[in-house]
């Protein structure tokens, strides 16, 4: 069974993919490490779920669908 931060992390992945980028382009965009995304936890606070939208481009109910 998938946990939440799973499902986040491909709907991360997804919405990228749909955009033609990547989690690299993500971060720099974002200004923080590739890792920023791998580090994430169950416990990711709903700001840095925004900040990762806005960057994609996307909404923020974009990365929790299916949760």
């Amino acid at each position: 069974m998938r946990t939440n931060i799973q499902i986040i992390k491909e709907n991360i992945k997804q919405e990228l993919k749909q955009r033609g980028s990547n989690i690299q382009t993500l971060c720099k965009n974002l200004k923080t490490d590739r890792l920023f995304i791998y580090r994430m936890t169950d416990e990711v606070k709903f700001n840095k779920l925004v900040r990762i939208a806005q960057a994609i481009g996307c909404a923020p109910s974009d990365l929790i669908k299916g949760i």
